[in-house]
């Protein structure tokens, strides 16, 4: 029986531009993170990347349009559906930033922090399931590259979220 853990660890960062998000997810995926488990988002009315992007159209959600890593390759729907998409985890990633920061403050929302940068066209990458020790440095390599706030936090881990054994407690 696979153990349940506590924690999914997550960081997030805001970027202005493409270009700027690719550095930061290179500087990711430098670190050693997944780069199957990276994805960004953007506002539904913001530019999509173009075809030979790195990033493609996962999935729309009433407020957001979010994009998977794909790499230099095209990347197809994952075999492996005992696992949730990094787009669910992130989503997940950001409500809980999100209902953390209105539980601590309603003026500190973390959405009113992000959504102004978005509507203005911005792109937030999130990377989902880290470890302590790549979370600390996920968030320092986001910070390196964004002008932008950057967030980072946890959330329990569920059977919904396909998380179980996968996690970082």
């Amino acid at each position: 029986m696979a153990a349940e853990c506590a924690k999914v660890r997550f960081a997030m960062g805001v970027f202005e531009d493409l270009p700027q998000l690719d550095k930061a997810a290179t500087a990711l995926i430098a670190l050693g993170l997944d780069p199957a488990g990276l994805c960004f988002a953007a506002a539904r009315a913001a530019a999509a990347p173009a075809d030979d992007s790195l990033w493609v159209l996962a999935e729309h959600t009433p407020q957001l349009s979010w994009f998977e890593y794909r790499g230099r390759t095209p990347r197809g729907p994952s075999e492996d559906k005992s696992e949730k998409s990094a787009v669910a985890l992130s989503v997940a990633a950001l409500n809980e930033a999100i209902a953390a920061s209105r539980r601590r403050s309603p003026a500190s929302d973390v959405w009113n922090t992000i959504n102004p940068h978005l509507e203005n066209g911005a792109f937030l990458l999130v990377a989902p399931r880290l470890t302590a020790a790549q979370q600390e440095q996920a968030t320092r390599a986001l910070l390196r590259h964004s002008r932008q706030p950057v967030h980072a936090g946890e959330f329990p881990s569920s059977a919904e979220l396909g998380c179980e054994g996968k996690c970082i407690s």
